[in-house]
């Protein structure tokens, strides 16, 4: 038998030890031993990139997408804590779970509602229940109950380049164009290379001097077009929209602004899939 077990053994043991994987350490750490566990690792977790916030985030919107919704939640919590103790803020941060909430809100609208109701529970001037309420409203068709909770986000980090976005998108939306530019020009102080903002300020312009169809059936499929697009149904829009330059193509410059330009897929929805380093509350 020693025979047999002697050459096994002997693989076993110069066969390297396979490596630790240091996010499902810290996941399966609990709560009360956490700040201790990143401060034994500090070296290791430091020169994890992405940083492992970032990484245990990821896994958390894996978890969101088969909804595991209650495994997802508590991943964002603890890449909320990770960051916590990793940069020893006074204030815990709750990006974790807004970024969770903003990711389900088409399938889940309820849980992401909680979620902001319940970051507002805890503090009433939270940027990113704010902010997450606001997306849940614009989620609904429920724009004018959008706008305050914008305001409150923007009052609380007044350089929120998300916030500015999504109150540029809703007056693009109710044809406020006035409101739409101010808007996008400051994303634009914000951020000079935002995608989005530069586009729709150039579109803008070319619709200043653009008029929409006179044609009846181009604008009755224009109008069901804005109506989905308010109610985030981007592909039914997009099909609207096509019907309306398909009756009239001089209508295509008209609709660009609200249609084209707002359907590329997932401009907003998709942001943020990491921690952003600068904007923690």
């Amino acid at each position: 038998m020693r025979r047999l077990l002697a050459p096994l053994l002997a693989l076993m043991l110069a066969a390297p030890l396979a490596a630790a994987d240091p996010i499902a350490e810290l996941l399966a750490t609990p709560k009360d031993r956490l700040e201790a566990f990143v401060g034994s690792h500090k070296t290791e977790l430091d020169a994890l990139q992405p940083s492992p916030e970032q990484q245990i985030l990821a896994r958390a919107l894996d978890a969101a997408g088969k909804d595991q919704l209650a495994e997802a939640r508590r991943m964002a919590e603890t890449a909320d804590d990770v960051y916590y103790c990793r940069h020893g803020k006074k204030v815990r941060p709750t990006v974790g779970l807004y970024v969770l909430g903003k990711s389900i809100i088409q399938r889940h609208p309820e849980q992401a509602e909680a979620i902001a109701r319940e970051l507002l529970k805890a503090d009433a001037e939270s940027y990113y229940g704010h902010l997450l309420l606001a997306r849940v409203n614009v989620m609904r068709g429920k724009p004018d109950d959008a706008i305050p909770e914008i305001e409150a986000a923007i009052k609380k980090n007044p350089d929120s380049e998300d916030a500015f976005t999504l109150l540029g998108l809703i007056y693009l939306r109710a044809n406020d164009l006035e409101r739409a530019r101010t808007a996008f020009q400051r994303v634009l102080q914000i951020n000079p290379q935002n995608p989005l903002a530069r586009d729709a300020l150039k579109a803008l312009d070319e619709q200043s001097s653009v008029k929409l169809s006179g044609d009846k059936k181009a604008l009755e499929h224009y109008y069901a077009a804005e109506k989905l697009f308010v109610q985030n149904k981007f592909k039914e829009a997009a099909e609207e929209y096509q019907k309306a330059i398909s009756v009239d193509p001089k209508f295509e410059k008209g609709v660009a602004l609200p249609g084209r330009l707002l359907l590329r897929p997932g401009r907003l929805r998709e942001r943020a899939q990491a921690l952003p380093e600068g904007d923690r509350a």
